[in-house]
């Protein structure tokens, strides 16, 4: 009976160990579980963040398409409709406004 006993012990001491090892093993698996989510949510961050400038640069272009092809038409505007010396004089003013416009809305899509 002893013999029994003893063995029993053993056995229960064994069992013991594999469930600590296994228990070990499950803490050790949820923290790199919790790293790996750590480094998924920053790759997240990361792609957010270039899909953002994406975004922004491809807004900047089409900001600087738009301008060149206003500054055609006024180019054509202005060579197909010829205006007198007083009607020049009260436009420019507005056309210097405008050119400062494109100029800003170029040098805007330059820094992209």
């Amino acid at each position: 009976l002893s013999d029994k006993l003893a063995q029993a012990e053993a056995e229960a001491v064994k069992q013991a160990r594999v469930v600590s090892d296994l228990s070990a093993k499950l803490v050790m698996s949820s923290i790199a579980a919790e790293e790996a989510q750590a480094r998924v949510d920053k790759l997240l961050f990361e792609v957010q963040k270039h899909t953002a400038t994406i975004s922004d640069l491809r807004s900047k272009e089409d900001a600087r398409g738009e301008a060149e092809h206003a500054h055609g038409i006024l180019q054509q505007v202005q060579q197909q409709n010829p205006v007198d010396e007083e009607s020049l004089a009260n436009g420019k003013f507005l056309s210097d406004k405008l050119a400062q416009a494109e100029a800003e809305a170029l040098k805007q899509a330059r820094v992209v």
